[in-house]
């Protein structure tokens, strides 16, 4: 897990505050650093209404 991760999750997914934190211009290069965790995707999965 990268830091970019790490932050990403701690903030309950912003990438406009890991962007910043990473000193980045653009959202689109903080996106290389954020890894989609295989269980993030499964709790985001869960939460989806029935």
């Amino acid at each position: 897990m990268t830091y970019a991760s790490m932050l990403c999750r701690a903030s309950h997914f912003s990438i406009r505050l890991v962007r910043k934190q990473l000193g980045h211009r653009s959202i689109q290069t903080a996106q290389i650093y954020t890894d989609v965790l295989s269980e993030d995707a499964a709790l985001a999965v869960e939460e989806l209404p029935q």
